[in-house]
């Protein structure tokens, strides 16, 4: 370091080129282009600087000098005060913020919308601006091009902040404005400007460009075409001579002069010198030019002998003849188009064709245009293709071109290098559109048309010359005088192309001659004909012939523009031509008149005529010294005849302007000396209308460049002192003649007023200067002559004949352009009291046309705008004259948008003078007059544009404007709307009608009645929020409305900003109005100011300006409110309402979220005018503190307006507003005894501001909760009740704030839900809030639709429907239902509610709806719809049983599916990223029966991205849980039923009906997950396989109004080894049952081909281990003596084996016997398999037992009856028994009671093993009927006793119950073993009753017997139906149903038909086991649990395990 001291800088400025971390103490970070406000620096240049970051503000620090490059900068102040500006550009620094912020905007829009054209455009924009920067960086362009510059940049910036919905800046002259520094007025208009711009001009193009290369054409701009010459392809073989020229296709003319390039054979520019500068600029095309369809023609002549392959001719010719060659075109407008892409010049290839015929050239470019304009590219290269056979196509010639804005001066300027390369400056053949003064022209334009020549008695026609020069009047040659083609010299002569053979040659060349002005007088041109022979015997050019023209005649005046036919004199010697002799003679065709006459004439002149000859050529005079009119000469020598003077002036004033223009200096003289002769002349009045004439020609667009010469006139040639009395006196005369009816040119005379007050006041000055003039009588008489001039003109005003409309108009619009005249010779004040006096004469608006009233307040803005408005002495006369006619204007809603103009216009001029002097007197006089006629303007236009939607359509008319948008179809206000009780409320506290018709009476300030508003009801009247109103009907508004509203808002801010105290005290003392209705009205006013849409988007600027204006009025307004209107006696609640209403909408309105903006634009803000709301939300506290008790008056009106104030995101307004809640509910409790009102009114708006405004945030609800309990634990009176509230809210702002973040989408439609569903429960606690309950009711309904979740969408109606009653009470209107009566409404509800049930298969749902209405139809007699509701339940009866009907194609019956079962999932959500209401919670998840478990992972991935999903089931560990990433568990749950007694006791309900109750009414759940206890054998698994079960309960049962509910408690057990084998070997069992069971009732090739694929399965894995490692692992000694506590558990699970190989032995006789019905062909797999299993029975010692045909061998007869039993369900049913759903309880009761299913489908044949059943107790009323005689089987003998004995059981105490007893058969031949009771066992087991208090839905539970069932017999009573033909089902899988460890069991699988082997206990209670379900891979529905039998004495104990540790009370 060179220096190691801190020391001040000069380099205060500077930009971050690259990012820098700081890792050093007080080192600060930057980010690259930051930019850096440096104080010190420390070293050298590797050094140090001591700064901050100026657009962060984050404090000083330190930073290397490397990073930072240092810019310019003009500091002010010093130290840490200092403040730099930077010296770049004002807008480069603008644009370089403006690009970040545009780069992040486009990258959030980016990633929320995806690419689109917009995004396109905008980056396309962004890379153009960066190149535009760039421009402005190098510092290389013109101050013009630097200005053009940035405005283009600004346009560009302007377009892309629309775009991006970025806010638009105010500019002026391309920077940016000051707010401080202009009015709003103006800041208005400069943003509406910005707006305009924007819509009407095209700002994106294809690329950036600089505005001078801009080639679009505007109206009266002049451009220029520069045309290079690059080269030429065109095989000619001679010299040539290339024309290139302007053609317009739409007038059929060349309309410029041609450019000449010579070219030598080989192509190359003859003067090789010129190669690199052949460049010509065609200037003066005009905007209507370039419309015309210019097209640039190319002619090409070859120059040589006639015929190029002539043999005769071997010397090259001495004078070489021009001959036609070819001509090519091109569009000028494809030049345009071409501009718009190419950056300088455009290179071009232009074909040239070759004209066949030499008499076609002069018009051959006319075909080739057509051809051009029909080609579909429009391109000239498609002209090859459209030429005949006969012409030729080549190359053609390479040119560059471009077009180039401006006249010829600032292309010198813009384009200095091309004019010093020799540049051809190429005219048009005519005067430009604007005639430039001092522009010398004297050019006359010689078109050679065509000739008519005689062959003179040769065979071949003539090839004919002409050789055109031009004499003076003396006959000598003017040298140098002609020229052909611009770009070489003037020559002497001109000499024309020679057509080959032919006497009627059409040249079409046009010379142009340019005579000196000296020799112009009396010059003539010479056409001298010769004919040029091709032969070489003869001379090559021979004379045949002359013809002369004069140019001008004996007067000097130049012949006419026309087509000449001129004379052929026959001469052939060069000699013999004399001007002496043909000067005379007649050189027009038409000069010799009569053919008769032509002979006598021809025979006098010393040339003989050829009369069959002539030539035709055409002039055109371009001159601006000679003139081809006589009319001129009369008024210019009017001395000479002044008798013809009246006639001259007559004729004068019918010529063209342009003569007139060319002598205006001489012509004006004329006519001032006329006036001044005296009586040398009596036509003053003729004189003055010529002046008048002339000068109203200078007010046309062609002449106004000659305005400055009228200026010169003035000033330096006009010498007439004593005209302006002349000129004042015709005036005056002729205004009152024409008052009187006379003809006089009034209206053209006011047109050129200012003309002529600065005659009249330059003829003043002159007599005032000349001493021999000056003397006081004169001074009288101007006087009085100005003050008559002023008379008349007042007496024009006040005249009300329409025919002086015009003449009224005219003065009005040109009075104003002569003050800055009159104040030469008069004060301002005087001219002041002379126009106030003019305006006083107009009779009033209704008296006038609307035309004239229109202009009388244009003149009145004039007059503002005029210097008369910046005088102290003349603003004092005119400003009262402005207010009082502006401030009629207003009253009478006449011409508002000029009106307002007018007044913002007066606005803007009183801020700019009170920048420099003390304007208060003006501004107290303008509030006094204007104040209340402004409120009332503003706030009828502000409702106007804000009842109405931001789209631009056609204004409408006064009968549109006025009519009520609210309205129905007769356009009247409904009583009691929001519309009409807003509009009552504004007309009875103004006093006026706002929304009248255009007849409405006078405002109220001109009215001195005023209403007493005490009159007024003391309801509080809530402000209506933008959007509100007019709900009904959005029409549209006209962008005038619009403007209007702005402008007149904008006059309003700046008038409050203009004012200070002393005007507030002015106006707070009202004079025609009570000040009560005054503040109302101002109020009301106020709040539509900062309505949102009254302004564009993007007005931000704008809105802060009168936001702060506004601020600063509201603050004297509270000071009165305060001083006036807070006493008791005086204390008015509707102002005091006004006043906080629009304080709290000034506080939430858009503009003022400052969280919005950028942190840059939010300090801006900040630094310019505080923040806002802060200050407002200080005034609210303290003005509400000094309410005291009037507090009460405002709740709950005021709860939601300052509710919505706290929800602000602003910790200092929420700090200063909250505790207003504490000061209302210490109020309310003070009036009423508590503050229930203040809670429903705070609930039910934070309700709606969170959830449908997106309000509030966690801070929010912190500090809520923190301040309101701080004030409530303070308040004894309030602390129990108080703090209650403040959590309860607090808990509900949670639960919204959840419920916000996941709304909206189809991402989050779960959290949605379940969101949802925590608000509905929390009001549903609350009984105060049935209709926010009912609304969300209504929401989760929709959730649930749109989701397709028909069970719970129905679920969620219930809800509403258990609020109704079957009632006649009108129910209101709510949710979709119209007012109607209540049953109404709730049998509406019904209805949905059973459709939806109906589309989600739970008919058992709707069954109790149907009965319900059933029941109200049948008391109301409407029999029609008690059948509809019989009909609806009987087919949800049907549908329980059968399924799903369904008509598929090409079946003749319909098909009825069943409905398949819900699947439960369990889902766990770990981690702290969560949202709160799932974070590190258990959820269980009910699907339909299509949901699979890949889908809900899908979804679960949908709606939380970032999440892992865990498939594994272990636990989680906690690191996980407390962790910030996402994790989510998912895996299958089984549910538990509850039991139910209605299936205990009656064993034949349908399986259908079991089923759908086992897996729903279900709120237990289980989940299994296999573990190994020790070292895990590898060769047997089993010993030490465990299962680890876990049961979840949740809160609510499946399903419910929610398709998941959280885990609540959670119970774990494990099974031991012995417990997991019977668990899957029970399972097995299950399986195989339910596949015989279908096969037995679908006897289809499918369920055959399954049940033999199950068999095969089992068979085979028993062979290959499975029953043998049973027997391995648990079968051993050693494992019973080591696990003594699972001998009953080894000894089940022996029995188990046992029963699944008889099952399998089952499974095989049913396949063998399908096998001989249906021929399957599986016999050997059979008797394979029944080898194997016979080998199986071996090893498990049991004896093989052959089965009887009767039961297992089923014949085919047998097995369609077993078919069509299954199917109906009811086989062997006695008793009547109604499908329905058990019990009446609710649908989502979550009580205890776990009833037990039974299947009657579980029989094999006749015989069942009971050595599994188990006794139940019975109820206390319960006695068995005709008991069993002798239930104790006999002994060995009784195996051949086949008697059969019945068996009865009562299900019910009811006497037709008992008569309907079920007799049920079993089989007598049990061996001694098959029984281990007696009957006295039976009886002490049926006695028996449960030790513990039964559950609420639970009375009993046990096991019945499933007896094996005979065909019954047939009763007399009811004889059984007759069999049904069913079309066969799918397979259906019947699953049992399980419950807890201690619950009964509810079905045992079958046994096969053999004599069972029985096992008896020596407690007489049947042996106990515990066992648990075997998980079943995913997407399988895995068994239910098998029951567990135990003591009955336990009815809801824990779940039993195999631990070790175990109460030996629950032992068996």
């Amino acid at each position: 370091m060179d220096d190691g001291s801190w020391r001040p800088t000069e380099d205060n400025y500077g930009v971050a080129i690259s990012s820098f971390r700081s890792k050093v103490e007080r080192g600060l970070n930057l980010t690259v282009g930051e930019t850096v406000h440096i104080l010190e620096e420390y070293g050298g240049p590797n050094g140090w600087y001591y700064g901050e970051s100026m657009g962060r503000k984050t404090g000083w620090g330190i930073f290397p000098k490397r990073f930072i490059c240092i810019k310019d900068c003009v500091v002010e102040g010093i130290g840490r005060y200092q403040a730099v500006i930077p010296k770049e550009d004002h807008m480069v620094r603008e644009l370089t913020f403006g690009l970040r912020e545009w780069f992040q905007t486009w990258k959030t829009k980016y990633l929320s919308q995806g690419w689109n054209q917009m995004l396109e455009d905008v980056a396309k924009t962004m890379t153009d601006l960066t190149v535009l920067r760039g421009r402005l960086l190098n510092d290389t362009l013109s101050v013009e091009q630097a200005s053009s510059l940035r405005d283009e940049i600004a346009t560009l910036v302007d377009w892309g902040n629309g775009q991006l919905g970025m806010d638009l800046i105010p500019r002026k002259n391309g920077k940016e404005m000051n707010p401080d520094e202009c009015s709003i007025v103006e800041l208005h208009r400069v943003h509406a400007q910005g707006v305009e711009k924007l819509r009407t001009k095209s700002v994106y193009t294809k690329r950036a460009r600089l505005p001078t290369e801009s080639c679009r054409t505007d109206e009266g701009n002049i451009y220029n075409l520069l045309v290079c010459y690059r080269s030429s392809q065109c095989n000619i073989g001679d010299d040539a001579v290339i024309y290139l020229s302007i053609y317009s296709a739409k007038d059929d003319k060349f309309i410029s002069e041609q450019y000449e390039i010579k070219l030598n054979k080989t192509g190359f520019p003859v003067d090789l010198d010129k190669s690199d500068n052949l460049n010509a600029l065609f200037t003066d095309l005009s905007s209507e030019d370039l419309n015309r369809n210019l097209f640039l023609v190319i002619r090409i002549y070859r120059c040589g002998r006639m015929l190029l392959d002539h043999k005769d001719h071997k010397k090259p010719p001495s004078s070489p003849y021009r001959r036609p060659w070819g001509v090519g075109v091109y569009s000028v407008r494809e030049i345009q188009d071409q501009m718009e892409v190419v950056e300088e010049l455009y290179e071009c290839n232009i074909k040239v064709v070759s004209c066949a015929d030499d008499n076609t050239f002069s018009e051959f470019h006319e075909p080739l245009i057509k051809r051009y304009s029909i080609s579909q590219t429009g391109s000239s290269s498609q002209l090859k293709a459209s030429v005949s056979n006969s012409e030729r196509t080549s190359l053609g010639l390479h040119l560059a071109v471009k077009i180039i804005a401006g006249d010829l001066k600032k292309c010198q300027t813009d384009n200095p290098m091309l004019f010093t390369r020799g540049l051809a400056v190429i005219q048009k053949m005519d005067f430009s559109d604007v005639i430039n003064p001092g522009e010398v022209r004297n050019d006359v334009y010689l078109e050679l048309h065509e000739g008519d020549f005689d062959r003179d008695g040769k065979k071949a026609q003539k090839n004919v010359e002409v050789r055109i020069t031009v004499l003076d009047k003396e006959g000598r040659r003017i040298p140098k005088c002609i020229s052909y083609g611009c770009g070489e010299n003037l020559t002497d002569d001109f000499r024309s192309s020679v057509l080959y053979h032919s006497n009627g040659p059409r040249w079409g060349e046009t010379v142009r001659v340019s005579i000196p002005m000296e020799k112009f007088p009396g010059s003539s041109a010479l056409f001298e004909i010769s004919h040029c022979s091709t032969k070489s015997s003869k001379a090559e050019k021979k004379l045949c012939g002359f013809a002369f023209m004069r140019l001008t005649d004996h007067e000097d005046i130049v012949i006419k523009d026309a087509y000449h036919t001129l004379c052929i004199y026959k001469c052939e010697d060069p000699g013999k031509i004399k001007y002496e002799k043909y000067k005379t003679m007649p050189f027009l065709v038409d000069d010799f008149g009569d053919p008769r006459q032509s002979v006598f004439i021809s025979k006098s002149l010393p040339y003989v005529r050829s009369p069959k000859e002539t030539i035709q050529v055409s002039t055109k005079l371009t001159s601006t010294k000679f003139t081809q009119t006589s009319e001129l000469l009369g008024i210019l020598k009017w001395r000479d005849c002044i008798s013809d003077l009246d006639k001259n002036l007559d004729k004068m004033m019918n010529l063209q302007g342009g003569e007139i223009m060319k002598f205006l200096s001489d012509i004006l003289d004329a006519l001032f000396e006329m006036l001044q002769a005296g009586s040398q002349t009596q036509y003053y009045t003729k004189v003055f209308h010529a002046l008048i004439f002339i000068l109203n020609l200078l007010l046309d667009s062609r002449f106004e460049n000659f305005v400055p010469v009228l200026d010169s006139y003035l000033k330096e040639t006009f010498t007439s002192p004593q005209v302006h009395s002349h000129l004042m006196v015709s005036f005056s005369s002729g205004i009152q003649k024409a008052v009187s009816g006379e003809t006089f040119p009034v209206a053209m005379s006011l047109k050129v007023l200012a003309p002529l007050v600065r005659f009249i006041v330059r003829s003043r000055e002159l007599e005032t200067l000349n001493p021999m003039c000056r003397n006081s009588k004169n001074d009288n008489d101007f006087g009085v002559q100005i003050s008559e001039l002023f008379d008349s003109f007042g007496l024009l005003l006040s005249c009300k004949d329409q025919k002086l409309k015009i003449s009224q108009m005219a003065l009005l619009s040109n009075l104003q352009k002569s003050f800055e005249t009159f104040v030469v010779v008069m004060s301002r004040r005087q001219l002041a009291e002379h126009v106030k006096a003019v305006i006083s004469k107009l009779p009033s608006p209704r008296e006038i046309s609307e035309d004239v009233a229109r202009n009388k307040m244009e003149f009145l803005r004039e007059i503002v705008n005029s210097d008369l408005f910046l005088d102290d002495e003349s603003r004092s006369v005119m400003l009262p004259l402005c207010l009082t006619q502006v401030r009629q204007c207003l009253v009478q809603k006449m011409f508002l948008q000029l009106v307002t103009s007018t007044l913002g216009d007066i606005l803007d001029k009183l801020f700019t003078l009170s920048q420099e002097k003390n304007m208060a007197e003006n501004i107290e006089n303008f509030a006094k007059m204007m104040f209340l006629v402004m409120v009332d303007t503003t706030l009828t236009l502000s409702e106007k544009v804000v009842s109405q939607p931001f789209c631009v359509t056609p204004s409408l008319s006064p009968q549109q404007e006025t009519q009520d948008f609210d309205c129905d179809e007769d356009d009247s206000p409904k009583k009691g709307t929001k519309r009409q009780v807003d509009r009552e409320r504004r007309r009875t506290l103004t006093g006026i009608n706002f929304f009248a018709s255009k007849n409405r009476p006078p405002s109220i300030s001109m009215q001195a009645f005023a209403p007493n508003l005490k009159t007024i009801d003391s309801t509080p009247v809530k402000a209506p929020d933008i959007g509100e109103l007019f709900k009904k009907k959005l029409p549209t508004f006209s962008m005038e409305d619009l403007g209007l509203s702005g402008e007149m808002i904008s006059c309003m801010a700046e008038l409050l900003r203009l004012m200070d105290h002393r005007h507030y005290a002015v106006i707070l003392r009202p004079q025609h109005i009570p000040l009560k209705d005054f503040l109302g009205k101002v109020l009301l006013t106020f709040r539509e100011l900062i309505k949102e849409d009254l302004f564009p988007p993007g007005w931000t600027v704008m809105r802060m300006v009168i936001n702060n204006a506004l601020f600063t009025a509201i603050e004297y307004l509270s000071s009165a409110l305060s001083e006036h209107f807070l006493k008791k006696d005086q204390f008015d609640m509707q102002l005091w309402s006004h006043y906080f209403n629009l304080a709290v909408a000034f506080i939430t309105q858009p503009s003022l979220q400052l969280e919005r903006y950028s942190e840059a634009k939010k300090q801006k803000i900040i630094d310019r005018y505080q923040d806002m709301r802060i200050l407002m939300g200080q005034q609210i506290q303290n003005l509400w503190e000094n309410l005291g008790p009037n507090r009460r008056h405002f709740i709950p009106s005021l709860i939601g307006p300052f509710l919505k104030v706290t929800l602000v995101p602003e910790e200092e307004l929420r700090k200063a507003t909250i505790p207003i809640f504490f000061d209302m509910m210490e109020s309310e409790i003070k009036t009423s005894g508590n503050f229930q009102m203040v809670e429903n009114e705070i609930i039910e708006k934070l309700d709606e501001f969170i959830t449908t405004e997106n309000l509030g945030d966690t801070d929010y609800m912190a500090l809520f909760s923190i301040i309101l309990l701080d004030k409530v634990d303070k308040e004894p009176e309030l602390k129990e009740n108080g703090r209650q509230f403040v959590l309860s809210v607090t808990n509900l702002l949670e639960k919204l704030l959840d419920y916000r973040q996941v709304s909206g989408g189809e991402d989050h439609r779960n959290s949605h839900m379940k969101c949802t569903f925590n608000i509905l429960n929390f009001y549903k606690d609350n009984t105060n809030k049935e209709e926010m309950y009912i609304r969300y009711i209504k929401k989760l309904y929709d959730l649930h639709l749109g989701a397709q979740n028909y069970v719970e969408a129905g679920l969620t109606l219930k809800l509403y429907a258990q609020l109704l009653q079957w009632r006649d009470s009108v129910r209101k209107a709510e949710l979709d239902y119209p007012t109607q009566a209540e049953w109404e409404r709730k049998e509406r509800v019904y209805l949905q509610i059973m459709d939806c049930f109906d589309k989600g298969k739970v008919w058992e749902y709707g069954i109790p709806l149907c009965k319900e209405l059933a029941e109200v139809y049948e008391k109301k007699f409407d029999y029609r719809k008690l059948s509809n509701v019989l009909e609806r339940q009987a087919r949800f009866f049907g549908n329980i049983l059968d399924g799903v009907k369904v008509q598929e194609e090409g079946q003749d019956r319909p098909v009825f599916y069943p409905r398949q079962e819900p699947t439960y999932f369990r889902v766990a959500y770990y981690g702290q990223l969560f949202p709160p209401f799932v974070r590190n919670k258990t959820f269980i998840y009910r699907g339909n029966e299509c949901l699979k478990l890949q889908d809900i992972i899908n979804q679960l991935k949908q709606e939380y991205p970032l999440a892992t999903i865990l498939q594994f089931n272990n636990p989680i560990d906690e690191e996980k849980r407390l962790g910030e990433a996402q994790y989510i568990q998912i895996g299958s749950v089984k549910p538990r039923p509850d039991d139910k007694p209605e299936f205990v006791y009656n064993m034949n309900v349908a399986p259908e009906i079991k089923n759908f109750y086992s897996v729903n009414d279900v709120s237990t759940f289980q989940f299994d997950r296999s573990i190994h206890r020790g070292e895990k054998d590898p060769n047997n698994e089993f010993k030490s396989l465990c299962t680890e079960r876990m049961v979840m309960h949740t809160n609510y049962c499946f399903p419910g109004i929610l398709q998941w509910y959280e885990v609540i408690r959670t119970e774990h057990v494990t099974l031991s080894p012995v417990c997991t084998a019977n668990e899957a070997v029970k399972s097995a069992c299950k399986e195989l049952q339910k596949e015989i069971d279908k096969t037995k009732k679908d006897s289809s090739i499918d369920a055959i081909k399954s049940l033999s694929m199950k068999l095969n399965g089992m068979i085979s894995a028993s062979v290959q281990g499975g029953i043998p490692k049973y027997q391995e692992a648990f079968f051993s000694p050693e494992y019973e003596r080591l696990h003594p506590e699972e001998r009953d558990r080894i000894r089940e699970l022996k029995e188990l084996l046992n029963e699944q190989v008889k099952l399998l032995d089952a499974g095989l006789h049913l396949m063998k016997t399908m096998d001989r019905v249906h021929g399957t062909g599986l016999s050997d797999m059979l008797r394979s398999l029944s080898e194997i299993l016979r080998d199986i029975k071996d090893s498990l010692g049991m004896q093989s037992t052959p089965v009887r045909r009767s039961s297992s061998h089923l014949s085919v007869a047998s097995v369609r009856e077993v078919n069509r039993r299954s199917d109906s369900g009811v086989d062997s049913m006695l008793v009547e028994m109604r499908p329905g759903t058990p019990g009446s309880g609710s649908i989502q009761s979550s009580g205890s009671n776990r009833s037990s299913g039974l299947s009657a489908d579980a029989v094999l044949g006749d015989l069942v093993d009971l050595s599994e059943l188990e006794p139940v107790s019975a109820p206390e009323n319960f006695t068995p009927l005709n008991p069993p005689a002798n239930l104790q089987p006999k002994g060995a003998n009784s195996n051949n006793d086949k008697k059969k004995r019945p068996f009865s059981m009562i299900l019910s105490s009811d006497k037709k119950s008992r008569d309907r007893s079920m007799s049920v058969w079993y089989d007598s031949s049990l061996s001694e073993k098959s029984w281990s009771g007696s009957d006295s066992d039976i009886s002490h087991h049926s006695s028996r009753r449960h030790s513990d208090q039964p559950s609420e839905r639970s009375t009993f539970t046990r096991d019945i017997p499933v007896i094996p069932l005979r065909h019954p017999e047939p009763i007399a009573e009811r004889p059984e139906p007759p069999p049904k033909q069913k079309q066969p089902k799918p397979t259906q899988e019947l699953v049992s149903r399980g419950s807890y460890v201690n619950a009964p069991s509810n079905s045992v699988p079958p046994l096969p038909p053999r004599k069972p082997s029985l096992v008896k206990q020596s407690n007489g209670v049947s042996r106990a086991s515990i066992f648990a379900n075997v998980e079943s891979p995913p997407g399988e529905n895995a068994p239910p649990p098998i029951p567990q039998r135990t003591s009955i004495r336990n009815p809801r104990p824990a779940p039993r395990s195999s631990v070790t540790k175990q109460d030996e009370s629950s032992k068996l």
